[in-house]
């Protein structure tokens, strides 16, 4: 299984024009880019905003993750990478 770095996340996020991507993590979640100011890049993490209308609480939430917690990457309705 591939081992994913900073770079594979930013070579989606920063795809001109931006495209909606998939971030797939081991623990079963999924994390949908439709957006590129919901994804901020870090040396070992990224962090994801979930905004509030998507949450059950109505509140934002920002999740700070490791890169190591990545199973794949995809462009949303497309084929694993």
């Amino acid at each position: 299984m591939k081992e994913f770095d900073m770079d594979d996340i930013l070579d989606f996020l920063c795809a001109e024009p931006f495209r909606p991507f998939v971030i797939r993590l081991k623990d079963g979640r999924t994390l949908e880019v439709r957006r590129p100011e919901r994804l901020s890049v870090g040396v070992s993490r990224f962090s994801y905003l979930t905004p509030a209308k998507e949450t059950s609480d109505g509140r934002d939430k920002f999740e700070r993750i490791p890169i190591a917690s990545v199973e794949s990457i995809s462009w949303l309705n497309a084929a694993l990478v």
